[in-house]
């Protein structure tokens, strides 16, 4: 054998074992790395993000949980984005549930803030088609149960109003049509 062959099998000898000890010392160093991060994370207990996404198989967001200076959102989806549900809670602006199938609304409030002074949406519940008829159930001071065309101000309302509970028929122009009493027993 000559000098160049010895040569060339102890490099490659020296190569090899240099191979080894990296692989040694990157697993080594990802064992301990992993501990220190599982240690650290046994010790906080949470986990602390601003925004929290779900992506399915194809990439598509399908959850997204998210808290700002405003409040917190929980928004479901389906792959089509069609189908949707949010729950929303905020010091602004309330607490909703909005539930949505492309075809059908359904929205719960606790009595949602709006920015303007003067608007306000009572706690109810809305459940709209989009045909535009709309069942709403809303709370307050005059409590309503109305079935309404959207778009239109015709509607029928049970309520209670300042002199006690009513029925009305409202017309398309938004005038009472026929408004009855609803006399206790």
């Amino acid at each position: 054998m000559s000098d160049v062959e010895v040569l060339l099998s102890r490099i490659e000898a020296l190569e090899s074992r240099q191979r080894s000890i990296s692989w040694i010392a990157f697993a080594l160093a990802t064992v301990l790395v992993s501990f220190g991060v599982l240690r650290e994370m046994r010790r906080v207990g949470t986990l602390e993000v601003r925004e929290l996404v779900v992506k399915n198989e194809s990439g598509s967001v399908v959850a997204r949980l998210r808290g700002d200076r405003n409040g917190a959102c929980l928004e479901l989806a389906g792959n089509g984005k069609a189908t949707t549900a949010d729950l929303c809670a905020s010091e602004n602006y309330g607490s909703i549930i909005n539930l949505n199938d492309g075809r059908k609304r359904t929205f719960l409030s606790a009595g949602a803030r709006c920015s303007e002074p003067s608007a306000e949406v009572l706690p109810g519940l809305i459940i709209s088609e989009v045909s535009g008829k709309t069942i709403s159930l809303s709370g307050g001071e005059y409590p309503a149960l109305s079935i309404r065309e959207s778009g239109t101000d015709k509607a029928a309302v049970l309520g209670f109003e300042r002199q006690g509970p009513t029925l009305r028929l409202v017309s398309t122009e938004g005038r009472a049509l026929w408004t009855a009493p609803v006399q206790p027993k």
